[in-house]
């Protein structure tokens, strides 16, 4: 392959890749109740991302595409061994193999709202996904996942963004809307392997 089709590869991936440009989104599961593929779309329903498989399993990876005809792979989440409580994934730029970040979720019990730390490259923490509601979160962990719920982005900047699950038992789907992040501190890939994780089956 010539340098030419390599940065134009490279280029498509991490810079014009349109679910990496947006601001605001929808991610929904499949419609099927053990469905665990995800589908990422924009305001017009146009396709911006897919992921077959989202059943997390240490020893197996979880890989985005731009579509479900599985055309072009944009990122790699990949499950890391640690010591330390809790489970980390590396974020893998499929292109050029660039680990661009990692996402360290703690577990939650009882009142405990659910956290994701998103990690820079040199382990710096970004960004901090939460829980708006407690109860819901203990509904869904303990009940059902179909009940609402909001999440919030926060950085050092302040709150950066936020999500809105709505009920749905047989294909839950989440609004996320990013557009406090004008300068765009939070890097986008990140984002979008954390959604995938929040959706994963526990």
């Amino acid at each position: 392959m010539s340098t030419t089709a390599i940065l134009r590869k490279a280029a498509v991936s991490t810079i014009t890749a349109a679910v990496f440009q947006q601001d605001h989104f929808f991610v929904h599961r499949g419609r099927l109740p053990w469905s665990s593929k995800l589908y990422f779309y924009d305001d017009q329903g146009r396709s911006l991302a897919f992921v077959r498989n989202t059943k997390c399993e240490w020893s197996k990876d979880i890989r985005v595409f731009t579509d479900a005809t599985l055309s072009f792979e944009l990122l790699v989440i990949k499950p890391v061994k640690s010591l330390e409580p809790g489970r980390r994934f590396n974020v893998i730029d499929s292109v050029n193999s660039e680990i661009v970040g990692q996402l360290r979720h703690l577990p939650a019990f009882g009142l405990q709202r659910q956290e994701w730390d998103l990690l820079g490259p040199s382990g710096d923490p970004v960004c901090m996904i939460r829980e708006g509601s407690a109860i819901l979160g203990l509904m869904a962990r303990y009940l059902t996942e179909s009940v609402p719920q909001s999440y919030t982005f926060s950085a050092s900047q302040g709150t950066l963004g936020s999500a809105a699950r709505a009920s749905g038992l047989f294909s839950p789907e989440m609004e996320i809307d990013l557009g406090a992040d004008c300068e765009r501190f939070i890097d986008r890939r990140l984002i979008v392997a954390a959604l995938v994780l929040i959706f994963a089956p526990a």
